[in-house]
């Protein structure tokens, strides 16, 4: 089987993705193909990682957290409900338009009605324009992290006049890259925006092609049938260390794996079932075996990188009897089957570790595999009893973090996929938004985070590390903190 799927993806390669040293080609294997490229229309690293490609933000964020301005110029805090921002003046879309105010408005504007967006950026009531290159951002209220919002991955900068129903397909951007096709299923290619007003990219065309299987990303890219590749299986991490034929590059992700339960419906809105779930698993199995040692056990959904990370909960341990008494005290029966579904990669792993430490408890766990826009779809529509997700906080606050998965209003779209309903917390992570002083917000953030770890909608499993591997002719790769990798930096 693996033999058979190698070869068809070299013959792809061969024949629609073979370029010679001279075109300064780069090949990309990505593990997931993107949903959309179109700006607003979902919210998944699998489409940012092309879409950052193509489009600009106004402004964006530092691993050590300091403001650099991207499209924006300047910006001023008015007052705690307004932002003015002031727009670069000689940037151009890939069309040859030149990028304007009433741009910027239409795609903030655009961003905050998004479904896909509107409970992260929906604090953001409105942006309107001041004069020729200056606009005005206004909040619905106070909101301490702001500013970081417009960084935010789907904050990106697209054409009022060409985003229309008829010309999306077009994608047009200001970004370093412009689409040339997609050939849905195989390959995305992206050719150089020769006008682009920062670092015009040294390579000439972009090639990122689908390939599933994560050993078969690493191999290609050994074989030189790639250039890079990103999100690779940990059961090939300590090859890829010691190979002296490649880069690999790992770093700490502000992300979480995590279990989610339906707690609307079904056995699973019983609290203590939930609880005997979690002393089910072994936790450092899960990430010893996915991983192979590039993760870390949760006890919370936030990575202590973010702002607000409380890391002091008690770390959990596997215990079976334990469990099988939790399960008792919930008056569930042995043998009662559960639905789990996951996705392919470390996440259909996670859900096979899952089955069998709960087998071990006498509960019986069906295993699905869905497809990545299925899952979604089944999520958002709350057909998931029990599911293996994950969550990253671009920017890494607290409040995006949480508020997404755990506030009553954000059922289904809105990234609540537990559909959970707790007034307490609702209560607590609007104030986190409008507490300006950073020490009570962390206060107000860890009080949530020990809610969550007794009343558990979702268990954290583990936190991973990003990671992508190259041709160890390639400088300049720009590691993103959120594995949303810009590629215009690239020289080999």
């Amino acid at each position: 089987m693996f033999k058979n799927y190698y070869i068809i993806l070299f013959s792809f390669f061969i024949v629609a993705c073979g370029s010679t040293e001279s075109e300064k080609k780069l090949t990309v294997a990505l593990g997931i193909e993107p949903i959309s490229l179109t700006p607003f229309e979902s919210n998944d690293i699998p489409s940012y990682k092309v879409r950052w490609q193509i489009y600009d933000r106004l402004i964006s964020v530092s691993p050590e957290g300091e403001v650099i301005p991207e499209l924006a110029e300047t910006w001023t805090n008015i007052n705690s409900t307004t932002l003015q921002i002031t727009i670069k003046t000689n940037v151009l879309f890939h069309n040859g338009k030149l990028f304007t105010v009433e741009d910027a408005v239409y795609s903030v504007n655009s961003a905050i009605k998004s479904s896909f967006l509107s409970t992260i950026l929906g604090v953001i009531d409105s942006a309107t324009v001041i004069n020729d290159n200056t606009f005005q951002v206004n909040l619905s209220k106070p909101y301490a992290p702001a500013l970081a919002l417009l960084s935010h991955s789907g904050m990106l900068m697209t054409s009022e006049e060409f985003n229309t129903e008829e010309l999306k397909s077009l994608e047009i951007g200001t970004g370093p890259f412009q689409l040339v096709e997609w050939n849905r299923g195989q390959n995305i290619v992206l050719k150089k925006n020769e006008n682009y007003w920062g670092e015009i990219a040294e390579v000439e065309t972009v090639n990122f092609i689908v390939v599933p299987d994560a050993s078969v990303r690493s191999i290609i890219v050994e074989t030189g049938e790639a250039d890079v590749a990103y999100d690779l299986d940990g059961s090939d991490r300590e090859r890829l260390l010691a190979s002296k034929d490649i880069i690999y590059k790992e770093a700490s992700f502000p992300t979480v794996h995590y279990l989610g339960f339906n707690t609307s419906k079904g056995p699973l809105t019983n609290q203590t079932l939930r609880q005997a779930i979690a002393m089910a698993i072994d936790f450092q199995g899960v990430v010893d075996t996915v991983t192979f040692g590039a993760g870390e056990t949760a006890t919370s959904l936030l990575q202590e990188s973010i702002f607000g990370s409380y890391t002091r909960l008690p770390k959990r341990e596997q215990n079976i009897e334990k469990a099988k008494a939790l399960l008792a005290q919930a008056g569930i029966a042995s043998n009662t089957k559960l639905s789990l579904y996951a996705t392919e990669g470390p996440r259909k792993k996670i859900a096979e570790i899952l089955q069998a430490n709960l087998r071990e408890i006498g509960l019986n766990v069906e295993v699905s595999i869905l497809e990545w826009a299925t899952m979604l779809d089944y999520a958002r529509k709350g057909n998931l009893e029990m599911f293996v997700l994950g969550w990253t906080s671009i920017p890494a606050d607290a409040d995006i973090g949480l508020y997404s998965l755990l506030n009553s209003n954000t059922h289904g779209s809105g990234g609540n996929y537990t559909f959970y309903n707790n007034p307490k917390i609702d209560q607590l992570l609007e104030q986190g938004r409008a507490v300006q002083d950073s020490e009570k917000r962390k206060l107000i953030y860890k009080e949530i985070q020990e809610i969550i770890y007794i009343e558990l909608p979702m268990i954290p499993i583990y936190h991973p590390y990003h990671n992508v591997v190259m041709n160890k002719n390639i400088k300049f790769f720009d590691m993103n903190l959120y594995s949303v990798h810009r590629l215009n930096k690239i020289k080999y």
